[in-house]
């Protein structure tokens, strides 16, 4: 009797596999428009959406990790994470395989709207060799054989954001902040969870 290998299978079984998701997504979608919304007496329509988070900007509400992205891709993209005493880490897109940059660490202050960052302290990765990309990296290539070096700057690199809280249609899920011209989510409350 001749045995069929795995690799004949394969392609069945990621066939089968997306037929089997897509049923349940439909089959979601179908379930989630009889929502307690659709039977409740409020004068709000079933497909209009949610009211936005209640979200003043203060310093407890801005604590936690930022992200300029409502969905998470294989990795944390640029990220802000704010502690409540004060302190902030800077950590760019860990999907840039390419990138010299580890962490930039300082203090943050919120006046109003305005949002400013003192840099006191930058993390790159020196040496290496760049290597064809593998993996989740979004990069073309990846640094090899990079050890970190951790400059302390004196004086503080100094840099004053404005910020504003209002919240774009289809995104009401997650709060979300404008700093400068570039919007940010909040991925969680917590600041240690990165």
């Amino acid at each position: 009797m001749k045995r069929t290998s795995f690799a004949f299978y394969f392609p069945l079984l990621i066939a089968c596999s997306f037929i089997v998701c897509d049923v349940f997504l439909f089959w979601g979608c179908k379930r989630s428009t009889q929502s307690p919304v659709a039977t409740t007496n409020t004068k709000r329509e079933a497909d209009e959406p949610p009211p936005a988070p209640s979200f003043e900007l203060t310093d407890k509400a801005l604590v936690g990790i930022w992200q300029p992205s409502p969905i998470m891709a294989s990795g944390w993209e640029d990220t802000y994470s704010f502690f409540p005493d004060h302190r902030f880490i800077y950590r760019p897109d860990t999907m840039n395989c390419e990138k010299r940059l580890v962490s930039e660490n300082g203090e943050w202050k919120l006046v109003g709207s305005t949002l400013t960052l003192s840099k006191t302290k930058r993390t790159r990765l020196e040496g290496g060799h760049l290597e064809p990309a593998m993996g989740s990296c979004a990069s073309d290539h990846e640094l090899e054989d990079a050890h970190e070096v951790s400059d302390m700057l004196s004086p503080p690199e100094t840099n004053t954001i404005s910020v504003s809280t209002d919240v774009p249609e289809g995104y009401r899920w997650r709060a979300s902040i404008m700093m400068g011209k570039t919007r940010f989510w909040k991925w969680e409350n917590d600041p240690n969870n990165y």
